[in-house]
This record gives C-alpha cells, structure tokens and sequence, in this order.
C-alpha cells in the first residue's frame, strides 16, 4: 500500500511540475512621475531620519562620549555666565544694535531712497518735469 501511495505522490508532483508556474506582472498601477517624485522625498525624509537618529542617540547618552562634552561645555558655559557682568553687557550691545539700525548713517540711505525714487518717476512720467516749469 505504501509504494502505491509513493507512486501516486510521485506522478503528482510530475503533473504539478510540468505545469507553468509563474507570477503575473501587471501594469504599474502609481504612475511612473509620482513615484519620481516619491522618490526624492524619500531621500529628504531619509536624511531627516538620520539625523534624528543621532540627536536621539546623543540626549539617550547612547553615544556617551559625545554626550558627556556636550553637557561639560554647557555647565562650563553657565558657570561662566553666572560670573559675567549682564546689565554693562546688555545696555552696550542694546545701544549698539539701535545705533546701527537707526543711526546717522540712515541720512545717506534716506538720501540714496529719495533719489532711487525721483529717477524711477522722471523715467515713468517725463512730461511731469515739463508741466512744473
């Protein structure tokens, strides 16, 4: 009974074997442009993630080393700003940053404005120069 059963299995797995065993391939059903397209964000996306990957390393203290200067410069750093003297340091740089946003040197770019735009309109309205006259 057994070498009946193997002769059986055996002429099964001949028919299986001569039938054609294959995949299918259909058409793409996303459009070649779109997945172009795709493609680059997932470069972007990719650069992202790694770079994420190594922040989270770093503040899980999984690269230690890395970690342990980071955190000796910043207490070094506050330390050192305990000391510092804020109001002279803040008071100067204030006046410093009003006196070059708005200082007297604004006189000659107020100047420089004045004569842009007198060019622009004798150049859009020659007749206006005649009409003053």
């Amino acid at each position: 009974a057994s070498l009946q059963v193997k002769h059986e299995a055996v002429q099964r797995l001949q028919q299986l074997g001569s039938e054609a065993i294959g995949t299918e391939v259909a058409g793409s059903v996303i459009p070649l442009e779109l997945l172009e397209r795709l493609g680059r964000y997932q470069l972007i996306i990719g650069e992202i993630c790694k770079k994420l990957r190594a922040v989270k390393m770093v503040l899980l203290w999984e690269e230690s080393i890395l970690s342990f200067w980071i955190t000796a410069v910043t207490l070094a750093t506050g330390l050192l700003a305990l000391f510092l003297p804020w109001a002279p340091i803040l008071t100067y740089t204030g006046r410093a940053v009003v006196w070059g946003a708005c200082g007297p040197h604004m006189r000659y770019v107020d100047r420089y404005l004045q004569a842009t735009r007198a060019k622009g309109e004798a150049a859009a309205d020659p007749d206006k120069n005649l009409r003053k006259k």
